[in-house]
């Protein structure tokens, strides 16, 4: 049986002056961060205030394994919004910082539909959702995080996250994901507006060397390279060669490839799903187990079919009723978004009884 302190234990430990001393303490300290998550939690639960702080100390001792373990058997002692609130984020940032990204962005969003308007909350899924590639969903996060940024109290003590700093970050990440949308006019006010707030990161001039390569100016885009060059060697010749792709209209993200659309077997396309017509919609119609499959398939079908480097098309599928629908997501990649209208646009018309195909980004 998993450990669990008793109420009757708790409050034996509780009356314990050197306990309750180690405990403020250890809280004192985790409240210079999380506070505005950790204060509200388990008030009147000592038991769950003994097992939160202990899974926050072994988060910050990097035992993360250990920390889900206290923070998944309290989750049955939440009894109101704030502590599942903290339950859901701390079991997410110790996800989080184990690496496991899928499972931190589900804790994350639980934590902020318990209760909402967490400023940290959001700056974590921005940055994990940027990580992952959903640049609609980070971009809004970036934007709901800065906005909750600016209503933060100003406290006497010296907080253990410097506010103006984060929020200049926060609109960096929301410039990277403009930048990644196509919407480079929005894209560079953010970059203006971090930079002139102290954005102080070699991730700007990155930033702004790709922004410049993809609107076509190249002397802007080479500086901002040499200024990285001499600040970071080691980005810059990380990220050189991309930058000088997106310059030459060689980056499907940013340029339509003609040359490669143009050589696509649309209609070969068409044929093999003609073929597996039948099978698909037995998958499809069998259970979310099933249909995940069709979709991983088509995924990897269409991905195959454009075959650009770092350009995976995303898939959904559902049941209609009259058929089925299948979601093709080019996630803002120009060249995709290009080549996914054309092959729509040749669907044979036999099929489209039966399956409707949709794009988005």
């Amino acid at each position: 049986m998993a450990f669990d302190l008793s109420g009757k234990l708790s409050k034996k430990m509780m009356s314990d002056p050197k306990f309750r001393e180690a405990l403020d303490e250890s809280k004192r300290v985790h409240l210079r961060t999380f506070g505005e998550i950790l204060e509200p939690a388990f008030t009147d639960d000592p038991t769950g205030e003994i097992e939160l702080v202990g899974a926050l100390n072994f988060i910050s001792r990097g035992e993360y394994d250990k920390a889900l373990r206290k923070l998944l058997r309290i989750e049955k002692r939440c009894a109101c919004p704030e502590d599942t609130c903290a339950v859901q984020f701390f079991a997410g940032l110790a996800y989080e910082r184990s690496g496991m990204t899928v499972p931190a962005i589900q804790r994350f969003f639980a934590s902020t539909a318990a209760v909402p308007g967490h400023y940290m909350t959001h700056v974590m899924l921005a940055r994990l959702l940027h990580t992952n590639k959903s640049f609609d969903a980070a971009l809004t996060n970036y934007l709901l995080a800065v906005q909750l940024i600016e209503r933060l109290e100003q406290k006497d003590e010296v907080p253990a996250v410097n506010p103006r700093t984060l929020r200049s970050a926060m609109i960096a990440g929301a410039a990277g994901c403009s930048l990644m949308m196509g919407d480079y006019d929005d894209a560079e006010w953010a970059l203006c507006e971090a930079e002139s707030n102290g954005f102080d990161s070699p991730k700007l001039s990155v930033l702004y060397a790709m922004l410049y390569a993809a609107t076509d100016r190249k002397a802007l885009a080479h500086e901002k390279l040499s200024e990285l060059r001499k600040r970071d060697p080691e980005l810059e010749s990380r990220v050189a060669l991309e930058v000088e792709t997106v310059i030459a209209g060689k980056n499907p993200r940013f340029a339509v490839l003609k040359d490669a659309l143009n050589a696509v077997d649309y209609e070969g396309f068409w044929r093999r799903f003609a073929e597996r017509e039948r099978r698909y919609a037995v998958m499809i119609s069998s259970g979310s187990a099933t249909a995940l499959a069709a979709a991983n398939e088509l995924s990897r079908e269409l991905t195959e079919l454009f075959g650009f480097p770092n350009a995976e098309l995303a898939v959904a599928v559902g049941c209609e009723k009259d058929g089925f629908e299948i979601t093709v997501s080019d996630n803002y990649v120009l060249s995709l978004s290009v080549g996914v209208e054309k092959l729509l646009s040749v669907q044979p018309e036999e099929l489209k009884h039966d399956w409707k195909f949709t794009s988005v980004h």
